[in-house]
């Protein structure tokens, strides 16, 4: 049930920024990772991948948009183990607005691939992505020990790759791995 309360949130969100409707696929996806060891980038450059062939699918057949599952780019044994297991999956997301996709200076982990995926099928892309928020102590007393905070979080793509909703989940069900946003 709060999966689809989440899919739901981020469609009106999507639908609230951009002020129109849109015929959706949702995609199942279960993060792989293969038996040999791999790196955290390596492991989630494979399921992009996997994204990637669901985006095929899915705007191939008429969709305008697509909305990828919560924690499909985060191992079910990081999520278990804590904040240092899910940072190596972190990365910072951009300001609402730009266009990591154009931004070849722009780490090409999670958020680049994902906004040249809306790009390149000139269509709507809703992904759950682990954030991270670099801090300092000497400036922040609530800064964590690994100096970042972590947030599972929502974004969306419009047509052209552009970064148009943000959102970092308010009720984390994890929350040895994730910070609580304070807004």
């Amino acid at each position: 049930m709060s999966k689809l309360l989440f899919i739901t949130c981020s469609l009106i969100i999507v639908s609230l920024a951009l002020g129109a409707t849109y015929r959706t696929g949702i995609a199942q996806h279960e993060f792989f990772s293969s038996s040999a060891q791999s790196s955290a980038s390596d492991l989630v450059k494979l399921n992009i991948l996997l994204y990637q062939r669901h985006a095929q699918a899915a705007f191939g057949n008429g969709s305008q948009m697509i909305v990828f599952p919560e924690f499909g780019l985060l191992p079910g044994s990081a999520l278990s183990s804590g904040r240092a297991a899910v940072l190596p999956f972190t990365e910072v997301i951009p300001a609402v607005g730009s266009n990591p996709c154009n931004n070849a200076s722009y780490p090409d982990f999670v958020i680049r691939p994902l906004s040249c995926m809306a790009a390149q099928y000139s269509g709507v892309v809703i992904a759950n992505v682990n954030e991270q928020v670099p801090c300092d102590h000497s400036t922040d007393p609530l800064c964590p020990a690994e100096g970042a905070y972590t947030y599972n979080s929502e974004v969306a793509f419009d047509e052209r790759g552009t970064l148009v909703a943000h959102y970092r989940k308010t009720h984390p069900w994890v929350t040895s791995a994730y910070n609580t946003p304070v807004n």
